[in-house]
């Protein structure tokens, strides 16, 4: 990255690496807080929108963050969840 002038590193976790998880994951949302720093077994259960998401909605957010659109995020977490790390639903 340094001799191509720049790039971008996007970790990806879960909404477990926000919030605190359901009884019997605790170290699946050990592993996720570790990426995040602070908890997706997805199901509509978690999600605001009613429905869970698709491999490509991630991928969406993934192919804007490696592309100059989002040169300067930094250090940002993006729960693409659907709205189940907010829970306000």
């Amino acid at each position: 990255m340094l001799a191509n002038g720049g790039g971008a590193i996007v970790n990806v976790a879960s909404i477990y690496g926000l919030k605190p998880s359901d009884i019997g994951t605790a170290p699946y949302a050990a592993s996720k807080f570790g990426v995040v720093g602070r908890h997706e077994m997805q199901t509509s259960r978690h999600s605001g929108m009613k429905r869970l998401g698709n491999a490509q909605e991630t991928a969406n957010v993934i192919v804007w963050l490696c592309s100059p659109d989002a040169s300067y995020v930094n250090g940002a977490v993006l729960a693409v969840d659907g709205g189940g790390a907010t829970r306000l639903y």
